[in-house]
């Protein structure tokens, strides 16, 4: 993901394209463990619940993202800016969320 930091409006196509597959990838092994994770941790009568939750926000952070970062090409054309801005903002919400993880409570 960092190194899509560095592109700028020169970066060809194909290179973004291959930056792009680690995230692809990554995305696909953390969303099955993600909520098998949830789903372990939630009583099985609460369990469809469980999983409509994650699955309804997972999608409209999705959505948004693609909104947003849609209208600010379309508003002035600096996607590379905003995409930027957007990766830093993804890079803060992993720290955040991984501190706040690592302080829940281990149950056995």
């Amino acid at each position: 993901m960092s190194g899509l930091l560095w592109m700028d409006e020169g970066t060809g196509g194909a290179v973004v394209a291959v930056m792009l597959v680690p995230i692809g990838l990554g995305m696909g092994l953390v969303v099955p463990s993600l909520t098998a994770v949830l789903l372990n941790d939630i009583a099985a009568d609460r369990a469809g619940t469980a999983a409509g939750i994650l699955n309804s926000f997972r999608q409209t952070g999705g959505a948004l993202a693609v909104a947003v970062l849609g209208a600010s090409v379309a508003d002035r054309g600096g996607f590379v800016v905003d995409l930027r801005v957007a990766l830093c903002v993804a890079a803060v919400m992993l720290v955040v969320t991984t501190a706040a993880a690592l302080m829940l409570p281990v149950s056995r």
